[in-house]
């Protein structure tokens, strides 16, 4: 259940940018605070951007940090004379744990997508299934791109000391990658 109680919005313009800060609980029994905290600008030629100011968010059992730095270029941008959405690096931390993506969408011929995943601890961020545990260390690099050059799909991915309700499975490791027309992937 993703529902929120307790919200408070707050705004606040300055010049042509609107500065929004948002504190709420997660629904039912949770104590979970998540402080959400963007900003909405647009240019004069349409151009639109949403960006993400240092906020807090629960995941699992762990607090994130998004753009700890409070950089203001990460951010969502929609270009509609080109009807091209662009994600700059979105960042999240959490102790030694990261979490980064970035990428484009001009259509469906035309994106692409980088995801990067650190020292995620497994158990503290997947969603909990009463019949289906996993634990363990992963780390996770993806990159999917397509283009009227190249289709491109690389994911490299390892999960450290891996259990499946509570049995010990070991380390996994494996490797995927796709040709150019993306209809044969190889996976390692």
């Amino acid at each position: 259940n993703y529902g929120a109680k307790e919200f408070n919005l707050i705004s606040t313009k300055f010049r042509d940018t609107l500065f929004f800060r948002s504190e709420f609980e997660r629904a039912k029994d949770s104590k979970d605070s998540f402080e959400l905290n963007f900003y909405h600008t647009q240019e004069a030629n349409g151009t639109f951007h949403l960006g993400l100011s240092k906020s807090i968010i629960p995941l699992g059992k762990d607090s994130w940090i998004l753009n700890q730095n409070d950089i203001s270029d990460q951010k969502i941008s929609y270009f509609p004379k080109k009807n091209q959405i662009k994600l700059t690096t979105v960042t999240a931390l959490s102790e030694n744990q990261s979490i980064s993506m970035s990428g484009s969408y001009s259509n469906i011929n035309s994106f692409f997508l980088d995801l990067n995943i650190n020292n995620a601890t497994l158990q503290n961020i997947l969603p909990n299934i009463s019949n289906f545990k996993i634990e363990g260390q992963a780390n996770l690099k993806a990159r999917i791109k397509k283009s009227n050059k190249v289709n491109q799909m690389i994911i490299d991915t390892q999960v450290n000391e891996l259990k499946i309700n509570k049995k010990f499975i070991g380390n996994l490791k494996f490797n995927v990658s796709g040709n150019n027309d993306l209809n044969k992937y190889f996976v390692n």
